[in-house]
């Protein structure tokens, strides 16, 4: 085989290069929305690590959390949807349940669905 035929179309170079940035395009998207859900997740086992939040009622827990979130430069998160606290007979259960639409082209979308539960027991 020539060297001349090893090397490749202009067609299949053109193609693979299509690909490569509709692919980087996709991820350039995605990716800040699961950095963000990392750090929500962090902030959410920080508090129910932390005895003074745990033990708060769940209107102190949603404030706490508002404002860590913004600490952590998050700011057009709606945690009074996404955020369930249930504190009762002695166990605190934070449940976190949210979508995130980004539009890819045209009427089409990537839905990322964020869930998550976390426990402690009180004493």
């Amino acid at each position: 085989m020539s060297l001349r035929a090893q090397r490749g179309s202009f067609a299949g170079w053109f193609l693979v290069i299509v690909i490569i940035l509709g692919l980087s395009s996709i991820a350039i998207r995605l990716i800040p929305h699961y950095i963000d859900y990392r750090t929500i997740r962090s902030v959410i086992e920080d508090m129910v690590a932390d005895d003074r939040v745990a033990r708060s009622n769940a209107t102190q827990f949603h404030r706490t959390f508002r404002e860590r979130l913004q600490i952590n430069s998050i700011r057009d998160f709606d945690s009074a949807n996404a955020l369930t606290v249930d504190a009762r007979s002695g166990q605190l259960t934070v449940d976190l349940r949210y979508e995130v639409r980004e539009p890819l082209f045209g009427n089409a979308d990537i839905v990322l669905r964020f869930e998550d539960s976390f426990e402690r027991v009180l004493r």
